[in-house]
């Protein structure tokens, strides 16, 4: 059936009951469908609303119940409107809404305090923990995503904490710990090691350092042989003991020994004679080529020195004290040492 124009005129030819005939003239005019247009943004984040606005109609009735020409939905749905136009024609139209959705993402790091400061990368969030930062701590960081909602991640960090310790030693002369290979000095030192976390656990280490003693003493005996603490010694030298000192480190102490059996002076050679010795003072040493004469205590520091004038010289030992001196006589190509013994 071909549409009808928007005016048109229709005549109508009828009968009477008197059978007269009848003319009916109908002019019939159509008017066209108001065009109802939806406008407004079909989506919205979850948690807000949209805004829909109906044009193209005079009056209008939304599916929701509202008889405006806007609406305020908050809710995903198929909204749609009826509109009426001044002659009464009706139209309709329809808009799917959809809502996006909102993330709330709970995350949890844990690292060692010694990491600090310490940078957090994950997707969006770069961020660096500093090392004033709490053993446990929450942060919160707002994101957008792609359809401009708000994304709430919440981080919880968890510091691990350095754990300490101390240890002390007590050493004779050096110690060895860890990297320390030779320690000699007293004091404090400090070792990392990793704890069942894997993270550090500070070793303190209080070091003391004890020394080895030394002493030396020196003996005179007429006798043959001298006894020192059990043992015996029937030749002149020097003799070592060791012993435990104080502070449980080596007391280590050094004799020296002269036994003078018969000794009324010494000779060393057929050149050099020494006499009387042992000796109250006075000493006199004979011989040929002499030039210098030096004096010296058992430790071997130098004590008095003389020129030798003459092939006979003699010296004066009264102001030392009592004990063992070493005098060393040199001459043009050789010299000669002598165990003096003052009394």
């Amino acid at each position: 059936m071909e549409s009808t124009p928007p005016l048109s005129v229709f005549s109508f030819q009828l009968s009477t009951s008197k059978g007269c005939d009848n003319i009916v003239t109908l002019q019939l005019i159509v008017n066209d469908l108001p065009n109802v247009v939806i406008s407004g943004e079909s989506s919205f984040c979850e948690g807000g609303s949209t805004e829909l606005t109906a044009s193209g109609a005079n009056s209008y009735v939304w599916s929701n119940g509202d008889k405006t020409a806007a609406t305020t939905v908050s809710k995903a749905d198929n909204y749609s409107v009826i509109g009426t136009d001044g002659n009464g024609c009706t139209n309709s139209a329809s808009l799917l809404v959809s809502t996006n959705p909102i993330y709330n993402i709970s995350l949890t790091e844990t690292i060692c305090r010694n990491e600090l400061p310490y940078r957090y990368v994950n997707g969006k969030i770069d961020t660096t923990f500093l090392e004033n930062t709490p053993q446990l701590s929450v942060f919160s960081f707002q994101l957008s995503t792609s359809k401009g909602c708000d994304s709430i991640i919440t981080l919880q960090l968890t510091l691990i904490p350095t754990t300490y310790g101390d240890t002390a030693a007590i050493a004779c002369e050096t110690f060895s710990w860890y990297e320390y290979s030779t320690l000699t000095e007293s004091g404090d030192y400090t070792h990392t090691l990793s704890n069942a976390a894997g993270c550090d656990s500070v070793v303190t280490l209080h070091l003391t350092i004890n020394h080895n003693v030394y002493n030396e003493i020196s003996a005179i005996t007429a006798d043959s042989c001298y006894i020192w603490n059990d043992s015996t010694y029937c030749q002149s030298g020097d003799y070592i003991q060791i012993f435990e000192a104080d502070n449980n480190c080596d007391s280590i102490v050094t004799l020296h020994l002269l036994i003078t059996v018969g000794i009324n002076h010494y000779s060393q050679t057929n050149e050099i004679v020494v006499y009387p010795n042992p000796t109250t003072g006075m000493l006199t040493i004979r011989g040929d080529n002499m030039s210098l004469l030096q004096l010296t205590d058992v430790q071997g520091r130098l004590l008095q020195t003389w020129r030798a004038s003459d092939r006979t010289m003699q010296i004066n030992l009264s102001a030392y004290p009592t004990g063992l001196y070493l005098l060393r006589i040199h001459g043009n190509k050789q010299s000669w040492t002598y165990k003096i013994i003052k009394q």
